[in-house]
């Protein structure tokens, strides 16, 4: 898809009113490019009748698109509509390179998500820089994997959820493997992420000077050459949070929000997974240890999914680090309340000590 590396987007007044909820107007630039790019030429849905509805964006980047006469949605994921550096609509030209690397990244990952059967990646169709630097792709309708992870930690639906997570590290080791260069990393990109979030917590002063210190301290020990570099790098997810995976009534997984896919060490998704499910389980439940049963479940899926290609005890050596770090970078957040905010910082360190 070639699109300018230069964007000129309309005024932020007439992109409100171009994805405001209500009826696309006929013969407009959204309508042509609903009409005749996403349900025409991806759909081969041609028709001079087709009329479509957009729904509210709940104040984040995500508008649902319905075809009135076939009801047949998809989804815009707007990145004029996008929170960046608390604006909107801003920096045109940055705003449609996210939308082009997300792009690029589902069409690339398409073949390595589709494994057993049991998960896949949502399915992009088209994109428009002119329109918002807007991306249109399939609309999965189905819980989350936070919808199971509350469930289990409010109402005990254990059982339903460590089956998910097994589909999670699946796909994750599907990923992983698929992916895999044959070529190994250094981990400097991993030590520089602990610098940036520690640094952060400091200035809003979540970490006083002396725990920020500390936790650098500890921090060093991972500086030893080959403990954090994995010894084959892969394509990582990048942002593997609970709320990227979805799961229809098919019963199957599907993986969402590939903007931050790079090459890196496979211990980062499934630590980011594991701090994630940590601090959920003490968010809902208060006891700090009802998320570790759930980890090592999560862990053992994987490591059995991916056998023979990893060497147990070095990943989950350095899954504890990027454990570490995403806890870290959940309490940079302030919905987070102080008490989980602080909970999350004695966790990250307790998992970089030695």
């Amino acid at each position: 898809m070639e699109m300018p590396s230069d964007v000129e987007m309309p005024a932020a007044t007439e992109q409100a009113r171009l994805f405001g909820a209500g009826p696309v107007p006929r013969h407009g630039p959204l309508d042509r490019f609903l009409r005749d790019r996403v349900y025409g030429e991806v759909l081969g849905m041609s028709g001079a009748d087709l009329r479509f509805v957009l729904g509210p964006s709940d104040n984040g980047a995500m508008v649902r698109c319905d075809e009135v006469t076939t009801s047949t949605p998809v989804m815009l994921k707007v990145y004029g509509l996008k929170w960046i550096d608390g604006r909107r609509w801003d920096r045109p030209a940055l705003r449609a390179d996210l939308m082009r690397r997300e792009y690029d990244n589902l069409r690339r990952v398409q073949p390595l998500g589709a494994g057993r059967g049991r998960h896949r990646v949502v399915r992009p169709f088209a994109a428009a820089a002119e329109l918002g630097a807007t991306l249109a792709e399939e609309l999965v309708l189905g819980p989350d994997l936070l919808h199971y992870i509350e469930a289990a930690a409010r109402w005990s639906g254990n059982g339903e959820l460590d089956a998910r997570l097994r589909q999670a590290a699946e796909f994750f080791a599907d990923l992983h493997t698929l992916s895999a260069t044959g070529r190994p990393g250094d981990g400097r990109g991993a030590l520089a992420y602990l610098e940036k979030v520690v640094a952060q917590l400091t200035d809003f002063r979540i970490l006083t000077s002396a725990e920020a210190a500390a936790l650098r301290s500890v921090g060093r020990a991972w500086e030893v050459p080959g403990r954090l570099g994995p010894p084959d790098e892969v394509l990582i997810h990048g942002d593997a949070t609970p709320t990227q995976f979805l799961f229809p009534p098919t019963g199957e997984l599907v993986a969402v929000d590939f903007e931050r896919l790079q090459y890196g060490d496979r211990a980062a998704d499934i630590g980011r997974m594991a701090g994630e499910l940590k601090h959920l389980f003490r968010l809902y439940t208060g006891d700090p240890w009802a998320g570790e049963p759930h980890i090592r479940h999560f862990y053992a899926a994987y490591l059995a999914a991916a056998a023979p290609a990893v060497e147990a005890d070095a990943l989950l050596d350095r899954a504890r680090f990027h454990m570490a770090c995403s806890e870290l970078r959940i309490a940079r957040n302030s919905w987070v309340d102080w008490d989980n905010r602080r909970f999350l910082v004695r966790e990250a360190a307790a998992c970089l000590a030695p």
